[in-house]
């Protein structure tokens, strides 16, 4: 019985079907494409960066690593010369 109702709203609204199949296929279809590839390309970019941003965050924690050697043999530079001046004074 559900069949045959069906199948009676199908040929009774044909046309309003007709209407919707078409609007489905032929306008939305489209832009659901449009859409998935627009995705794909934000996707893309989005890989891109982030390897650039991994390739960045090694360069800065390299100079970081430098900044620190730099300052830990200044901070020793500066100890060392006033080491040196308290002896020279004590000397004198």
């Amino acid at each position: 019985m559900d069949n045959i109702n069906i199948l009676k709203v199908l040929i009774d609204n044909g046309v309003a079907f007709a209407i919707l199949g078409f609007f489905l296929w032929f306008i939305l279809k489209p832009l659901i494409n449009a859409y998935i590839k627009s995705l794909e390309d934000v996707s893309a970019s989005m890989k891109e960066i982030l390897v650039n941003l991994k390739e960045d965050r090694i360069i800065l924690i390299n100079e970081i690593k430098s900044l620190n050697e730099k300052l830990y043999e200044t901070k020793r530079e500066i100890i060392s010369h006033i080491d040196k001046t308290i002896s020279h004074e004590k000397k004198q």
